[in-house]
């Protein structure tokens, strides 16, 4: 099938060889949707979650931009790719531990996954990210926040205690960055739901103000505007 040859056009999919060999293990090819989709889901986040683990993300991972803006870029391009990938896999993550080979699989991830966050929120390591510096971590704050509300356990309750603070401190770095007048405005709102899912802790005003703004935005049919003005693009169904 056609579809099964897509993700050879995904960027970081070259680095999955050297993951693999660095110890996560693909499960072994199986012909139903479930294999194929698992399959591709690691092949996207493994680069990212073995790098980071490793302290190595900052060092090895491709900055992929126009010519010049290498500089801009390399400022948000780690947090960028962690938070995203951290999205997407955190459903799987969460699931119930077993004993299948899938579970074993799992597990090994959780492990890199968690370390990858220790080193992430520590202002000591070399790997430490982006949360603050310029507009762009806003976005990407929300994405990880997201994570972490789809994996409450494995990505903040089992952390040690250095590592629930650091990221709850980083998060809240992000209040000082104010968000565009559009879908920003719920990347702000996201963070604050994440804050105070983990620390009962809330400021209010972002999520009341997001949820306002939106409600005035609707156009109908299920439809919200990018701001008051109409989009038709994926942020309906992806983000808003």
């Amino acid at each position: 099938m056609k579809r099964r040859h897509f993700i050879s056009t995904v960027p970081l999919a070259g680095l999955v060889p050297h993951a693999i060999a660095g110890g996560l293990k693909q499960p072994a090819a199986e012909n139903t949707d479930r294999q194929f989709w698992l399959d591709t889901l690691l092949r996207i986040v493994t680069p990212v979650t073995e790098l980071l683990a490793e302290g190595r993300l900052k060092k090895e991972l491709p900055l992929k931009c126009q010519a010049g803006q290498e500089d801009e870029r390399k400022k948000y391009t780690h947090l960028e790719a962690i938070a995203r990938c951290l999205c997407g896999l955190s459903p799987w993550l969460a699931l119930d531990p077993g004993n299948l080979p899938e579970d074993k699989l799992r597990y090994t991830y959780i492990q890199k996954v968690q370390q990858g966050i220790s080193i992430a929120v520590d202002p000591a390591s070399d790997d430490y990210l982006n949360f603050e510096n310029g507009t762009q971590p806003l976005v990407d704050a929300a994405f990880l926040a997201h994570s972490m509300l789809r994996a409450p356990r494995i990505l903040y309750h089992d952390l040690p205690g250095k590592d629930k603070n650091n990221l709850i401190e980083q998060l809240k770095k992000n209040r000082a960055i104010k968000p565009y007048e559009n879908n920003w405005l719920l990347f702000s709102a996201m963070i604050e739901a994440a804050i105070y899912q983990f620390t009962g802790e809330m400021n209010p005003q972002p999520v009341i103000y997001a949820i306002e703004q939106h409600e005035k935005w609707y156009k109908g049919d299920g439809i919200y505007g990018d701001g008051p003005d109409f989009h038709w693009d994926y942020y309906n169904s992806f983000v808003i």
